[in-house]
């Protein structure tokens, strides 16, 4: 038992530490100030969640936004054994969307992104694309400006799947992955407008290629390429 609540509480401090590390390289020197403040909210609000836990954590904060939800998420389309997971988490977008929720995802530029984009955006988020956004140990959701899931692999790379998560809800922290979602997403390629990118390069490559087979090759809804190609008229 009391090597249990060792093992317990080393997961928290490294937990804690890893935090506090991604802390200080979002910050900037206009934001140094806050540093101490965030660091004792986290020791104070941090709690570890496990695989399960996480996305259920995320949908639940879906369930719960009221104003707004900002993401940056792999956009890697989910394995097999995580599909029923995926299309609950598409139900809880669609919903939150209905209710008037904004929400905005983030996720690395890649042709096989556009799959994941084109659910998200067809359950009611708007999705972006960003060459220089990097997510291969963190991705992070934040909800209202004060409740923040991350999410975090077993290890380092893209493809590798969520396997433990932490729940914060601090204002502070909030603020901090705000100010970095926003930078990127400024700076962003609407869905739509890589997806027509993606369609003119295959075309160019494939000249015969029929609407139905690059759907298909990009595992996007026909619809949305009807979109595109219309607004090229």
């Amino acid at each position: 038992m009391q090597e249990q609540v060792i093992a317990v509480s080393l997961l928290v401090v490294e937990s804690i530490l890893l935090i506090a590390t991604i802390i200080l390289l979002l910050l900037t020197k206009r934001e140094w100030k806050m540093r101490e403040k965030a660091l004792k909210s986290l020791q104070d609000t941090i709690r570890v969640l496990t695989r399960q836990q996480y996305f259920s954590t995320v949908m639940e904060a879906l369930r719960s936004a009221k104003k707004e939800v900002k993401a940056i998420v792999t956009g890697t389309y989910p394995r097999d054994e995580d599909q029923m997971v995926f299309d609950e988490l598409l139900k809880c977008i669609k919903e939150a969307s209905l209710k008037g929720v904004k929400l905005q995802y983030l996720m690395p530029k890649g042709k096989d992104k556009l799959a994941v984009g084109s659910k998200f955006v067809n359950s009611g988020a708007e999705v972006r694309y960003h060459d220089g956004l990097i997510v291969y140990d963190l991705r992070y959701m934040v909800v209202d400006g004060e409740l923040i899931v991350l999410g975090l692999p077993e290890k380092v790379g893209e493809v590798e799947p969520t396997r433990v998560g932490h729940l914060v809800r601090s204002e502070t922290l909030a603020n901090l992955l705000i100010s970095h979602f926003d930078r990127y997403w400024e700076t962003s390629i609407e869905y739509r407008e890589y997806l027509r990118r993606a369609v003119d390069e295959i075309r160019k490559a494939e000249p015969g290629a029929s609407r139905q087979l690059i759907a298909a090759y990009l595992r996007v809804n026909e619809e949305d390429l009807e979109q595109v190609e219309e607004s090229q008229k």
